[in-house]
């Protein structure tokens, strides 16, 4: 699923007019958030596929007058550099890639070097908690 999946104010129950496509980038994500407000749903919190999707979604909400975290709480997916630039800053959950990186070079090393099967890695993300769910 891309963009962003936002759960309404009914308790978080799944409904499909809530997912809205951002292309993981900032400007489509914008556009498709602003067209999720425009159509009148009750929205009070949001997972963005990435930083780059909550940014454009944190425009959008500057743009119409919506309080991040007041009026809709927002999270976030790798915890780039800029999650903490941005006004509020992003709660973004940290998805190891340093760590991943690392593993997956590993791997590779160790296939062409012919050593064999490569490994399961249990890698551990973490919520990284900032002002936009606060």
């Amino acid at each position: 699923m891309s963009g962003a999946s936002v759960f309404c104010a009914a308790g978080g129950a799944y409904d499909g007019r809530y997912v809205v496509n951002g292309n993981y980038d900032t400007e489509h994500s914008k556009a498709a958030f602003g067209g999720l407000l425009s159509a009148g749903l009750p929205v009070d919190g949001v997972i963005a596929s990435n930083d780059l999707a909550a940014f454009g979604i944190l425009r959008c909400c500057a743009e119409r007058g919506v309080r991040v975290p007041q009026d809709i709480k927002l999270v976030s997916f790798d915890n780039t550099d800029y999650a903490v630039m941005s006004s509020p800053t992003l709660t973004s959950v940290d998805m190891c890639q340093e760590q991943l990186g690392e593993n997956l070079a590993r791997s590779l090393l160790s296939r062409i070097d012919g050593r064999g099967a490569v490994e399961n890695v249990l890698l551990s993300p973490t919520l990284v908690e900032r002002e936009s769910s606060r």
